[in-house]
């Protein structure tokens, strides 16, 4: 186990910091003995994120941090504010006389919300949003950690094999005890381990190891695959990027308003191509996934470059409360803060008819534009399940930047071939990297490597591409040799 698993309040990955804040909140709210007489795991759930949607509508307003706002919620009648929450989130259900009657969850909960033991007991939990790491914190993003890694190698498993299934094998991140005889692990060393569910045994872990045997280094690249960002993670990027094009791109606006105002198949066809070349000739990823975003949440029914500003600035200013207060924020908190911002309901009144001081409605109505982020999409791509152990949530952000790559990391430029020649001769692998507005030259370059052989001992060698990921705004190319050991 890593002594510093890159948790601290000043590391640079503050994204990651932010996200396991408020993953480490709703984890202790779950776990919290003192609640165990009070509220069961699905009340506790609701408490987390009612006590949370509170806290930050508080910080946001007063324009101070989580820390003061605590202090201002715990010193007055916290009941009200949690109050409002659950009337915004809950739909009060019309009896057949016209009267309103609210739902038994929303009871439910307001009566925990009115208890004072329950107040306070969160209360204090939420002090993980602002204070520095403590041991709970550290023993749990171990346990993450463990998850994470043990996610990634059972993905490598399951893709080394093709014809097995993915319930042919569970994951223990947990070792269990270990026989008297067998040798005790290293303080700092954990186990994870993959066994196949079949009782005795069906070959399939003997087929997995005659994989690894044949290309070892193809089988940590599928591990490291599966750390990779998902198509959720891609899409919350891109649409993003492109919310932020449609302030100041023209062009763009042009194109995604010839879909609006289609008014045939075939001009919708001619349109929806158009927008793929705008995209792929400005960087984005033109991927089903991303495409089919695009169509749902920002060219749905309905939709304007009026409903393009107020969806580009509901997301200014996700992006802004985050870093300002120092928490990830999920799209549920965010769609009542918003809920209650006058600016806001100002945009929405723009869209059209607008039912009169119904929270509920402006709660939905924001809450049905935004979309999952942050790490609630994060760790689906190594989410596993063992019917035998509770499931603990992965992290891909805390092993990503404890991966120490030994594969050099070249930017495409004037001496590019040199660089990836010595990078292959000496580890067999390279990273090349290119700015998206350099698709051509770092095609030519492709096309060049893949042609000319590169000369190591007394070999030829002619690398292989054997991925294309996008970080940010530049595009990296990994390049194999595998004749070549590290």
């Amino acid at each position: 186990m890593p002594a510093d698993l890159g948790l601290a309040a000043d590391h640079p990955n503050q994204r990651k910091v932010r996200a396991f804040r408020a993953a480490y909140f709703r984890h202790r709210v779950q776990t919290e003995p003192l609640l165990d007489q009070f509220a069961n795991w699905f009340q506790r759930d609701w408490l987390a994120q009612i006590y949370l949607s509170a806290l930050v509508r508080l910080a946001i307003e007063a324009e101070i941090g989580v820390e003061e706002a605590h202090r201002r919620l715990h010193s007055s009648d916290i009941v009200s504010p949690l109050t409002i929450v659950l009337d915004t989130i809950f739909q009060s259900l019309e009896l057949p006389n016209g009267q309103q009657q609210s739902q038994r969850v929303h009871d439910d909960l307001l009566i925990l919300c009115r208890d004072r033991n329950v107040t306070d007991s969160i209360g204090n939990l939420a002090r993980v949003l602002w204070e520095p790491p403590d041991q709970q914190w550290q023993q749990w993003a171990g346990e993450r950690f463990k998850a994470s890694v043990g996610g990634a190698l059972l993905e490598a498993c399951v893709q080394s094999c093709p014809q097995m299934e993915a319930g042919d094998l569970y994951l223990d991140i947990d070792a269990g005890p270990r026989p008297p005889d067998a040798p005790q692990l290293p303080p700092d060393v954990c186990e994870v381990w993959v066994t196949e569910s079949t009782i005795g045994g069906g070959g399939i872990i003997e087929e997995v190891l005659r994989s690894y045997v044949a290309d070892p280094r193809r089988f940590f690249r599928i591990a490291e695959s599966a750390l990779a960002p998902t198509d959720f993670e891609i899409v919350d990027r891109e649409l993003t990027r492109l919310l932020e094009l449609t302030a100041t791109d023209a062009e763009l606006n042009n194109t995604l308003n010839s879909i609006r105002q289609a008014t045939s198949h075939a001009n919708l066809t001619q349109a929806t191509l158009q927008l793929r070349r705008t995209l792929a000739q400005r960087g984005f990823s033109v991927t089903h996934a991303v495409l089919s975003a695009v169509h749902s949440r920002i060219l749905r029914s309905g939709s304007s470059q009026q409903s393009d500003a107020l969806l580009r600035r509901l997301v200014g200013n996700w992006n802004h409360a985050e870093e300002t207060l120092g928490v990830e924020l999920d799209p549920r908190v965010v769609a009542f803060v918003a809920s209650q911002n006058p600016a806001v309901q100002s945009g929405l009144a723009t869209l059209g008819a607008v039912p009169a001081n119904d929270d509920y409605w402006r709660f939905q109505t924001i809450y049905g534009l935004l979309w999952p982020r942050g790490s609630q999409v994060r760790g689906n791509g190594l989410s596993f399940y063992n019917p035998f152990a509770a499931a603990v949530i992965p992290d891909r952000d805390i092993v990503r930047d404890l991966i120490q790559c030994h594969e050099p990391s070249i930017q495409l430029g004037p001496d590019y071939s040199a660089e990836v020649d010595h990078g292959i001769a000496s580890h067999g692998a390279v990273r090349l990297v290119a700015a998206t507005s350099a698709r051509q030259a770092l095609k030519d370059a492709i096309l060049r490597i893949s042609a000319v052989p590169i000369e190591v001992d007394y070999l030829h060698l002619f690398p292989t591409v054997v991925s294309l990921t996008q970080d940010g705004s530049d595009v990296v190319i990994s390049l194999d040799a595998r004749e070549v050991l590290p």
